[in-house]
């Protein structure tokens, strides 16, 4: 299991990585997330991350409150589905930036 792991503003994931030569500034990088908010109480949320200002490509880590990755397998997707009300955040990556987004689903 993928787990974000957040000490003071840092984010550490444990992925192997390749060396990126692109390069992104972070006050270049902005990110805001669309929401569908559920309906009775299911597991039909959705969000979709919008990025802009950045350079190469962009992964989204989509988390659980306690930091447990939902998309592991669909990092290179900037939706999910199935969300249940409750608070979560994503992880936008792009080059050496990332940027840290709240997604809240009623």
């Amino acid at each position: 299991m993928l787990k974000a792991l957040i000490y003071s503003s840092i984010l550490i994931f444990q992925l192997e990585s390749k060396p990126n030569l692109e390069t992104t500034t972070c006050d270049q990088l902005n990110a805001e997330a669309t929401v569908t908010h559920s309906s009775s109480g299911q597991d039909n949320g959705a969000a979709e991350v919008r990025v802009t200002g950045a350079a190469g490509t962009v992964k989204y880590f989509f988390c659980e409150e306690d930091g447990k990755v939902l998309n592991e397998e669909q990092i290179n997707s900037n939706k999910i589905e199935r969300l249940k009300k409750g608070t979560y955040f994503c992880v936008v990556a792009a080059a050496r930036c990332t940027k840290k987004i709240m997604i809240i689903i009623d």
